[in-house]
């Protein structure tokens, strides 16, 4: 039986994994919301996966079109799930009220967790150009 190690200090990493590994089904038509494990984060996270995820799919042609936008090339199969993350993290970014060091710091981390501590650099970039340029 496998269980999630809680995050170092907050909140924001197990969130953020645990929305991105949410949405995978659900973006591919595997899945529905419904069908939400809230129990993959602590009690008091659970409102903020809701948000995340639900709005991530509210604005999801949106978000996804100014991400594929900012990328060179798709992210390969095994990787799929950062393009999730970064969807979540542009969702913040465009429509929460979360700092934006915060959600580019917390969403870099979670790259981490989720075991992809190699494409760090590119959510950052993707990120950080995201930020800075603002909404297409």
């Amino acid at each position: 039986m496998s269980q999630q190690r809680p995050a170092k200090g907050g909140s924001g990493l197990d969130v953020r994994a645990a929305a991105a590994r949410s949405l995978v089904p659900v973006l591919t038509d595997k899945g529905s919301l419904a069908s939400l494990d809230e129990h993959s984060v602590v009690a008091r996270d659970r409102g903020l996966l809701k948000e995340l995820c639900y709005g991530t799919c509210r604005w999801f042609y949106r978000l996804d079109g100014e991400l594929n936008s900012r990328l060179k090339k798709p992210l390969r199969k095994p990787d799929r799930i950062i393009h999730h993350l970064m969807l979540v993290a542009l969702f913040q970014l465009r429509f929460s009220q979360q700092a934006n060091y915060a959600v580019l710091n917390e969403t870099v981390e979670a790259c981490r967790a989720l075991d992809k501590p190699h494409l760090t650099g590119l959510v950052n970039g993707v990120l950080r150009a995201a930020e800075r340029e603002g909404a297409q």
